[in-house]
């Protein structure tokens, strides 16, 4: 349900075909982690791209390069790939870069989000 509803919700920004591209990327390494117990592809990488994309296509700003900021943001400081501490996210720096990708767009983050 969740799925349907943010695919509903994406369907009419520029990030829908991003989504699409996540759902298959993820797809493709849970066959090749099945297959040959390798890695594949960083689904948290992916995501937090897809969330800047969306963030930056609803606001009404233009994407830039939120490929690399996303592989940032999701490399670990232990040599973990993941998701960031939300404290993170909430650093100047961070919130510079945010904005850079995201062409300006929408509103600053705050704490309640």
């Amino acid at each position: 349900m969740l799925v349907a509803r943010g695919f509903y919700l994406l369907a009419e920004t520029e990030a829908a075909a991003d989504a699409v591209d996540v759902v298959q990327s993820f797809g493709h390494d849970q066959t090749v982690r099945h297959e040959t117990g390798g890695d594949g592809h960083e689904l948290e990488a992916d995501i937090l791209e897809l969330a800047l994309v969306a963030g930056a296509s609803t606001g009404g700003g233009v994407p830039f390069d939120t490929a690399a900021l996303a592989a940032e943001l999701a490399d670990g400081d232990d040599d973990t790939i993941g998701f960031p501490d939300p404290g993170v996210l909430f650093d100047t720096a961070a919130r510079e870069r945010i904005d850079a990708a995201t062409g300006g767009s929408g509103r600053p983050l705050n704490r309640n989000d």
